[in-house]
C-alpha cells in the first residue's frame, strides 16, 4: 500500500493526472466507498483491503468525473 499511495502522489504531484480513483474508508468504518482523490494531501485517505469491492470503472463513463481531465484508477 505505501508504494501505490507513493505512486499516487507522484502523479499527481507532476501533474500526470488529474485525480486518481481508488477507495476510502466507509462511515460504517467496515466497508470501502469509492475516493476521488485530486492533491497529494489527499492520498493518505486511500485505504486497499478485502472490503474493496466496488467495480470504479463504472465512474470512467460519467460525465462529472469525464470532465476531471486525465484520471487514474486502482483496479484489483
Amino acid at each position: 500500500m505505501k508504494d501505490l499511495k507513493n505512486r499516487v502522489r507522484e502523479l499527481l504531484g507532476d501533474g500526470s493526472v488529474n485525480a486518481v480513483i481508488g477507495y476510502e474508508a466507509g462511515s460504517d468504518g467496515r466497508t470501502a466507498r469509492p475516493a476521488f482523490i485530486r492533491t497529494p494531501q489527499e492520498v493518505d485517505r486511500m485505504i486497499l483491503d478485502e472490503t474493496c469491492t466496488d467495480n470504479l470503472a463504472v465512474y470512467l463513463v460519467k460525465p462529472e468525473v469525464m470532465a476531471m481531465g486525465k484520471l487514474g484508477i486502482v483496479a484489483t
